[in-house]
């Protein structure tokens, strides 16, 4: 288990993913709008209200906001922090990992297209700022953050990059993920993802299906 005390709160040590893991996603995420649904660039807020949730989506990337397909990439790096976890490892938000690793476990092809699609997934991840009073508190609006930050790519050490408190401290808590069914990064449609995601969020493993 990882040991007391957010031990993966320190800055000097850094997850190296080294193998695969099923990929899961977290719970806050699934059915609520916190990417662009579509393909062209996204560069309109989202303002979203239900009930007393509130979220607040931005983006000044030329690229626009971050992506449902975006998304893939946070799905597989929440697997690998609980896999880790579940088998006594260590873990941090600072991450290391290899693309090849990501491409195989995903069912991406291994080419320069894909390193290009991870490249540009990887700067609309840290370009997004998202506001949620999800586990912020009533602070939450002084509270911003990115999918991701600290990112630099190189050819010898991979992909190194840091995920935010918000995102880990849902990880680390086996109650707020939930397994994704690997057919699921074959879905094309944004819509088609969307649906999945709410309908797994809801209705889980079930008899009936």
């Amino acid at each position: 288990m990882m040991p007391a005390g957010d031990s993966w709160r320190q800055p000097d040590r850094r997850f190296v993913v080294t193998g695969s893991a099923r990929p899961r996603d977290i719970r806050d995420l699934m059915g609520r709008p916190f990417f662009a649904l579509g393909k062209t660039p996204r560069l309109t807020p989202i303002d979203y209200q239900a009930r007393h949730i509130t979220i607040m989506v931005r983006s000044e990337n030329a690229g626009g906001m971050a992506t449902v397909w975006d998304v893939d990439v946070l799905i597989w790096l929440t697997g690998q922090i609980v896999d880790a976890l579940n088998h006594g490892l260590w873990v941090s938000r600072h991450v290391r990992f290899t693309p090849w690793r990501l491409f195989q476990d995903l069912g991406w092809a291994s080419g320069l297209h894909e390193y290009h699609r991870l490249r540009r997934a990887l700067e609309r991840l840290s370009t997004t700022t998202v506001m949620t009073n999800i586990r912020q508190g009533a602070d939450w609006r002084e509270r911003p953050f990115t999918w991701i930050s600290d990112v630099r790519i190189s050819r010898d050490e991979g992909v190194a990059l840091t995920l935010p408190d918000w995102l880990m401290e849902a990880a680390c808590d086996r109650s707020r993920v939930l397994s994704v069914d690997p057919a699921y990064f074959c879905l094309r449609g944004g819509l088609e993802r969307w649906l999945y995601r709410l309908a797994r969020r809801h209705a889980g493993r079930q008899k009936e299906g």
